[in-house]
């Protein structure tokens, strides 16, 4: 099914547009792709990024090189999930909920093999992701060993999809007071949710009343508060 994925999503962008009265001739239908951005190695620590829709290939390799001169030129892994407008994105969502093995899912898995390889087993692989991207982590997951889901540790931002304890090393689900988009997600209310996912509600500073967006005070403080932290850990 995932062979289809990009020819549905590109017509469902083209028929928008042309209900809209626009030209269609320009369409490109973006691929997925993985990146490694920085140049500075840490032997035992792999980092790495998922955002959400609608983020275009420019913006997320440009937001990654940022956080990677932030820390120093450290590596930095991106896996991109592509955007292709929001009628486009929302129905790959639909598919990744459907648990469709979509390319952007079947890269990930090989881009986390790779970085458990590149670690050893003595170390760990990071992986932040945000919104969409948290759905698409997730069901990356599912696709690895448990052994391989041991080897890493999980961050996620206002995610599409909250992931479960058991699914990785350690599993952190950040959500915002005002963020809706966790809330799509029927576990968010499970009346045991907390026995078995992690939930780390961001109250504080969040922004009324709409508060989903990767550049959100909240998300940014608690993700560079868990960069600070595993950085300090790889020095001792």
């Amino acid at each position: 099914m995932s062979f289809f994925a990009a020819p549905i999503g590109n017509v469902i962008r083209r028929a928008g547009r042309i209900i809209q009265g626009k030209n269609t001739s320009d369409i490109k239908v973006e691929r997925s792709w993985s990146r490694t951005v920085g140049m500075v190695d840490i032997a035992d620590l792999s980092l790495g990024i998922m955002y959400g829709i609608n983020t275009p290939a420019a913006l997320a390799l440009s937001r990654t090189e940022a956080i990677s001169e932030e820390y120093g030129g450290i590596k930095f892994d991106i896996t991109h999930n592509p955007g292709k407008g929001v009628l486009v994105d929302i129905s790959r969502v639909l598919l990744h909920e459907a648990s469709t093995p979509t390319a952007t899912v079947k890269r990930l898995v090989v881009d986390l093999r790779d970085s458990i390889e590149r670690v050893g087993k003595d170390g760990t692989v990071v992986r932040f992701a945000f919104s969409h991207g948290g759905l698409i982590l997730y069901r990356a997951l599912k696709c690895l060993t448990p052994e391989e889901r041991q080897m890493i540790e999980v961050h996620t931002f206002g995610s599409a999809k909250l992931i479960p304890n058991d699914m990785a090393r350690k599993v952190v689900n950040f959500v915002g007071r005002y963020d809706p988009v966790p809330r799509l997600d029927p576990t968010f209310f499970m009346p045991n949710r907390d026995k078995h996912y992690n939930v780390v509600m961001l109250n504080k500073g969040s922004t009324f009343p709409f508060d989903h967006s990767w550049d959100s005070k909240v998300y940014q403080k608690a993700f560079h508060d868990i960069m600070n932290e595993k950085l300090d850990q790889s020095r001792r």
